[in-house]
C-alpha cells in the first residue's frame, strides 16, 4: 500500500512538472538596453555602491525620484534630505524630482533632468504614488528613453515594484490589497 501510494505520488509530481514545464508561455522581459537594479526593501551600501558603478562613477548625474513616500506633500527640507542622502554616499551630481501633479510631469521642462542623466532612483513608500503621477506622461517616456541611452534605474520597496508591469498591493486605501485601484506599473519588466 505504502509503495502504491508512493509511486501514485511520484508520478503526479513527475506529471505536473512536465505539465509546468510545457505551459511557460509567459516569459519576462526587460529592457533591451539599459540596466535595472531592483532591490527588494532597506536598500544598504552595497546597492548605492553598485548604481552608482552602473552609472559611471561618482560624477555621473543621478535623479532621485522620491514620489512614493508617504507625506502628502514632500517641503523642500525633505528634497534636500533625499538629496544629502545621495551625496553621502558620494554621488556628485544629484537632482531630485518630485511631483504628484501630471500635468507638471507631463511638461518638457520637468524631464529635462531625465534626458541628462546617467541613471534615476525611485525611493520607496507606496508604488501607486509613482504611478498617479508618472505613467503615461513625458516623464514616463523619459524614463524609457533613459533605458534606450544605456541608463540605468534603480529602486528599493516601492521603487522595486514600479518597475514591472502589473502592480501587487498597489491599492489607494491600504497595501494589504493584492489587486487594488492601481494596477499598472511603468512596464520596464513586462
Amino acid at each position: 500500500m505504502r509503495f502504491t501510494l508512493l509511486l501514485a505520488m511520484l508520478l503526479s509530481l513527475a506529471w505536473s512538472t512536465e505539465s509546468y514545464s510545457q505551459s511557460k508561455d509567459v516569459v519576462s522581459h526587460g529592457p533591451p538596453k539599459g540596466t535595472l537594479l531592483v532591490i527588494g526593501g532597506a536598500a544598504s551600501d552595497i546597492f548605492y555602491t553598485k548604481f552608482m558603478e552602473l552609472v559611471g562613477g561618482a560624477d555621473a548625474p543621478i535623479v532621485v525620484i522620491p514620489t512614493a513616500v508617504s507625506s502628502d506633500s514632500l517641503t523642500d527640507e525633505d528634497l534636500d534630505r533625499f538629496k544629502n542622502s545621495f551625496t553621502a554616499k558620494g554621488f556628485k551630481q544629484v537632482t531630485v524630482l518630485h511631483t504628484r501633479d501630471r500635468e507638471v510631469a507631463n511638461s518638457k521642462d520637468f524631464v529635462e533632468p531625465i534626458k541628462n542623466a546617467a541613471g534615476v532612483w525611485f525611493s520607496g513608500g507606496r508604488q501607486w504614488r509613482h504611478a498617479d503621477s508618472y505613467l503615461d506622461t513625458r516623464t514616463h517616456e523619459a524614463f524609457f528613453e533613459l533605458l534606450e541611452r544605456g541608463g540605468v534605474i534603480s529602486g528599493s520597496s516601492a521603487g522595486a515594484t514600479i518597475q514591472v508591469s502589473s502592480l501587487a498591493r498597489g491599492d489607494t486605501r491600504m497595501n494589504t490589497i493584492m489587486m487594488g485601484d492601481n494596477e499598472e506599473g511603468l512596464g520596464f519588466i513586462t
